[in-house]
């Protein structure tokens, strides 16, 4: 018995050793490099782009499987354009994992990534194909048949019962103890927003990167911009979840500074907390516990001097392609001044507002913009009575009240009120039935009350709206009508008609400046175009 126990073992030892020195011999024969065009052509006949590995692939076997490579680039779908680059990068795999189909990888360590994002005028990614489930077409040829001969018809792919993105079954699972990129660069252009930016000197870190799992993420970098104006530090963090097949992403407890010049504003303290749920296939956005605050002031030239503002949404549901808004506690307000000693506020308080494709309601949404300088404005907004469903929806009164005055001369106070009906799905908004009063008073404590009623209609889809508004001042009637076109810059048409004016009860001393002598002036069934 302890002669076979002893040959038993004498066989093991023996059969370690011949696997040793055939690992030894295997690492020091086998040569990656001979693989590196073979990969670039795997990319290239897959995703019809162009990967050049110019550095030596270099490999360990134990006791894990390492693996280095250096100066990689990856090219344009159809393109000499680079999308993405790497100086350097090196990871390392656990053998026995492999056994039991999982891909352990130890930290992942990558220098010098570049990458250019660019979204076109129709909203497509530049990065669409690498993400897209749809394989190549290849044509698999019978042998049983001639090249000539009529071949059968192949089985129809089995029709999905959903149009989202159907992810691939698969019992591989890919584990990663965590990431490092440093030095790295991301260029983004957006020519449907017109937007141009890049986040320098970018440093990522994470915790393990498990497919379908939360992981932690820690991003710092430096945002650059031409479009709009920027160089802001930025630091992030977070409770990340990623699912590129379904499109569904995800970021718990999450913390984002920001402090430098974006825009107009040289931000002083910028911070963004919450939890979202962002789902890229539908266009919606889930939130909670959004708390964000900016406090800067103006960059140079600007003209702003000071800014503080904050947005708080305890709870946020948004879908466009519902379309569907749901929001608790929402709540804006914010202050600002420039260098002309004027300042502003304003204030959006939503306290529950829930419209979706089946119902809709909540309570009254209001809000207020304050202006104070050598001009003083003032408005305060109410909309109340919200009842039908996202694409037919009532409100049973959007009521406007406020007032405007120069100096001491002139003050024009108004109150407006009106029903309305908007679609949310064909971006449609008209005020139906809009009623009010218009009441100047001047120095001299005279007051003229101007009834005014009118409709107003928009179409945000199309950008153009039309407005109609008739009043009756001095016992004459007024008419004011027009259309407003190409919204982000705006051309206006309207068209003015009175039976009679009095010109020194509606424009006297509105500029401030005494008249020299007094200026009257009548118009009979005047009527005058304008366009600009």
């Amino acid at each position: 018995m302890k002669v076979w126990l002893k040959r038993i073992l004498i066989g093991l030892v023996v059969l370690m050793l011949f696997a040793f020195v055939g690992a030894a011999v295997f690492l020091l024969t086998f040569d990656p490099n001979a693989y590196k065009h073979k990969i670039e052509s795997i990319v290239q006949e897959r995703y019809n782009r162009t990967m050049v590995i110019e550095g030596d692939l270099e490999l360990s076997l134990f006791p894990r499987i390492g693996l280095s490579v250096r100066k990689i680039s990856l090219s344009e779908p159809n393109s000499t354009t680079t999308f993405a680059s790497i100086d350097s990068a090196r990871f390392a795999v656990a053998i026995w994992p492999l056994m039991s189909n999982r891909l352990v990888v130890d930290h992942v360590a990558v220098s010098g990534l570049k990458g250019w994002i660019v979204r076109d005028e129709k909203g497509n990614f530049n990065f669409d194909d690498l993400l897209s489930q749809t394989p190549p077409t290849i044509e698999a040829v019978d042998p049983r048949f001639k090249s000539d001969e009529i071949r059968p018809s192949p089985a129809a792919a089995p029709e999905s019962n959903s149009v989202l993105p159907q992810p691939k079954k698969t019992d591989f699972k890919i584990d990663i103890a965590g990431l490092e990129v440093q030095n790295g660069a991301i260029f983004y252009k957006d020519r449907l927003n017109n937007l141009d930016m890049r986040l320098n000197r970018m440093t990522v870190n994470t915790g393990r990167v498990t497919f379908d799992q939360p992981f932690d993420v820690s991003v710092t970098g430096n945002l650059e911009g031409a479009r709009p104006v920027a160089n802001a530090s930025v630091n992030i963090q977070g409770l990340v979840k990623l699912d590129p097949v379904t499109k569904l992403y995800s970021a718990r407890n999450l913390e984002a500074n920001i402090k430098g010049v974006v825009g107009d504003v040289d931000v002083q303290t910028g911070t963004l907390t919450g939890d979202f749920e962002v789902d890229s296939f539908a266009h919606a956005l889930t939130g909670s516990g959004i708390d964000l605050t900016i406090s800067g002031k103006g960059a140079k030239g600007t003209g702003l001097r000071n800014l503080d503002m904050s947005l708080a949404a305890p709870k946020l549901n948004f879908d466009s392609t519902a379309p569907l808004l749901q929001m608790t506690n929402f709540a804006v307000k914010g202050t600002a001044s420039d260098e002309d000693d004027e300042s502003y506020e304003w204030v959006l308080n939503s306290p529950a507002l829930d419209i979706s494709p089946t119902g809709a309601g909540g309570k009254p949404l209001t809000g207020s913009v304050r202006i104070k300088g050598k001009e003083q404005f003032g408005v305060n907004f109410r909309m109340e009575g919200i009842s039908g469903t996202s694409d037919a929806l009532n409100v049973a009164q959007i009521k406007l009240e406020g007032a405007y005055a120069r100096g001491n001369k002139r003050a024009v106070n108004f109150n407006i009120s009106s029903p309305a009906k908007m679609d949310l799905a064909r971006r449609l908004f008209a005020l139906s039935a809009m009623s009010g009063n218009v009441v100047l008073k001047d120095v001299e404590t005279r007051e003229q009350n101007i009834p005014v009623i009118g409709t107003f209609s928009a179409d945000f889809l199309k950008s153009v709206a039309s407005f109609k508004a008739d009043a009756v001042i001095n016992s004459g009637k007024f008419s004011f009508d027009g259309n407003i076109s190409r919204f982000d810059e705006p051309y206006v048409r309207f068209a003015v008609g009175a039976d009679s004016v009095n010109l020194d009860e509606l424009i006297d001393n509105v500029s401030g400046d005494a008249a020299t002598a007094p200026a009257t002036g009548n118009a009979r069934s005047a009527r005058s175009t304008a366009a600009g």
